[in-house]
């Protein structure tokens, strides 16, 4: 599906999940080879950046949180541009980019500040733009370690092995995506591509590659933080257990002397004993249960099982 918009004589165009009649609008607009339209048509999630005839193609992923799965995924985005036309074209869901596309859409304001001057520029300034929506997924994903960690140390004995491994997941997809966002951004910057040749926009790439590092430094240290509360979590986990595993064998030791107490009177012939056949005998035998039970318990508690 195609949608249309248009700003200081330039006109964005973004392709949503695209069909045959879309493709030949490209083929038409940008003189595709059709070798060319067979290979972007796949799933590449490879950065990439190529130049021909006055057009640029650019291929990166994009990390999108997938609202079914509750992870973050890469979804491919491709950027074509000529003259006063960009193309965005996304083969499945792409959260951020429609973020942006709707923001433009409702808001005079910021479609004149993201569609200025040139068609470089308002590449430079949509990938800034969205570059920038990391934060907020990052946010979530610092939010999520917060609660991790105040779980980790709350007496609810909530089991975060699967919260963590889904951040741990958050974290490992954004490192995929960043670093190679970086190397194509640092190659439009090195390779002298015809459309980045200007001080202006040079010095805008290099602004979109600070982005870049700031949101790679955010997703460094979260991961930093998850690893340690992982091996915190692990520390408690097996303290918990052990704990546990001690209690149980302190109960086991309990009960194992009251039974070799009654096995006693069961073996020898109490019932010769005149005491037997006392009312109170039953009682008696109770209290000497108790007695045992009572003395492995302060001897268990002297060791600090219990």
């Amino acid at each position: 599906m195609i949608e249309k918009i248009t700003c200081n004589n330039l006109q964005w165009v973004h392709i949503d999940k695209p069909r045959r009649k879309d493709w030949q609008f490209l083929k038409k607009e940008f003189q595709l080879p059709e070798d060319f339209v067979l290979r972007i048509s796949e799933d590449i999630q490879q950065a990439q950046i190529e130049e021909w005839n006055n057009s640029l193609y650019l291929n990166l992923a994009v990390p999108t949180f997938n609202r079914q799965k509750q992870i973050t995924e890469a979804s491919d985005l491709h950027i074509l541009l000529k003259d006063n036309l960009l193309v965005t074209m996304v083969f499945k869901s792409n959260i951020p980019v429609r973020s942006i596309w709707h923001h433009a859409q409702k808001s005079r304001k910021f479609r004149e500040e993201l569609m200025k001057d040139n068609v470089v520029f308002f590449l430079i300034n949509f990938l800034q733009k969205l570059t920038s929506l990391s934060f907020d997924k990052i946010k979530h994903i610092n939010e999520n370690i917060e609660w991790v960690k105040d779980t980790i140390f709350s007496d609810d004995r909530y089991d975060t092995v699967e919260e963590i491994s889904k951040i741990k997941l958050d974290i490992l997809t954004f490192r995929r995506v960043l670093k190679p966002q970086k190397a194509l951004f640092e190659t439009m910057l090195r390779e002298g591509f015809s459309f980045f040749n200007y001080p202006v926009i040079q010095a805008e790439i290099r602004e979109l590659i600070r982005i870049n590092i700031k949101v790679w430094n955010s997703i460094e240290s979260a991961q930093e933080i998850i690893e340690s509360l992982e091996v915190t979590n692990n520390s408690m986990v097996s303290y918990r257990l052990s704990n546990t595993m001690r209690f149980l064998a302190s109960v086991s030791l309990i009960t194992f002397a009251m039974s070799v107490t009654l096995g006693i009177f069961s073996v020898i012939p109490f019932g010769g004993f005149s005491l037997a056949h006392e009312p109170a005998s039953f009682w008696l035998i109770m209290l000497i249960l108790f007695l045992v039970a009572f003395l492995a318990y302060l001897w268990l508690k002297k060791k600090r099982w219990l």
